[in-house]
Formats: C-alpha cells, structure tokens, sequence
C-alpha cells in the first residue's frame, strides 16, 4: 500500500529515493572493499605458505598438510557470498534508478537509454 505524501500524491519521494539509492551505492562500495581485503588476505596466506614449503619443508609437520587448504576454501565461500549480496544490492539500485527516472517526466522509455549506464 502506497503512503499518501504531503501533497496528496502517492508517489515516492524524489529526497529518499536519492537517500535510498546513496545508502546502496555506500553498502556495495563497503561490500566491494570488504571483498578486496579477503582477497589481499588470501594472497599473503598463498604467500607464507609457499615460501615455508618452498624454503624449509621439513618444518611443516606431515599431519598438517591437508589442512593448508581449509583457509583458503573459506575465503573462497565467503568471497561468493560477498558477490550474492553484491548482486542483490545490484538489483535494488537499479529499481531505485529506474524510480528516480520515473520522478523526471520530460524523460519517456526510449530516451532512457541515453542517460548513461544504469547499474544493471
């Protein structure tokens, strides 16, 4: 059910889909941030881990080396977790862009796609 605003109208207001669209664009640039960081951090474990095996390899004991991997597959399920929610905020900003859009009346759908690139 649509909230009737101070003029009567029941259409979204210009101010908070902006504040809505920034909101998301700050949480996927946080996401994205987040996600280059679990990358550097997977980088220096492949690092540290090629560097002891490939310099002292007895100092590794045997019983841990099927472990070695374990971190780096959490990452990874975590970094494909990261790009889901990615993904999702993707789709909300887009309809956000498309409301915002919608709010410019002189704009009608085939001039939409001269504005630029959305986020879809």
């Amino acid at each position: 059910m649509a909230m009737v605003n101070d003029d009567g109208s029941a259409r979204d207001s210009t101010a908070a889909l902006a504040a809505l669209y920034a909101a998301e664009r700050t949480d996927v640039q946080n996401i994205l941030g987040h996600a280059l960081t679990l990358v550097s951090v997977l980088v220096a474990y492949a690092t540290v881990i090629g560097a002891a095996w490939a310099t002292r390899p007895d100092t590794i004991p045997h019983y841990l080396i099927p472990m070695i991997p374990i971190p780096a597959l959490l990452v990874i399920a975590w970094h494909s977790q990261l790009n889901s929610r990615v993904w999702a905020h993707n789709q909300a900003i887009y309809i956000l862009e498309q409301r915002l859009l919608d709010q410019i009346p002189s704009i009608t759908n085939p001039t939409r796609l001269w504005i630029g690139h959305t986020s879809g």
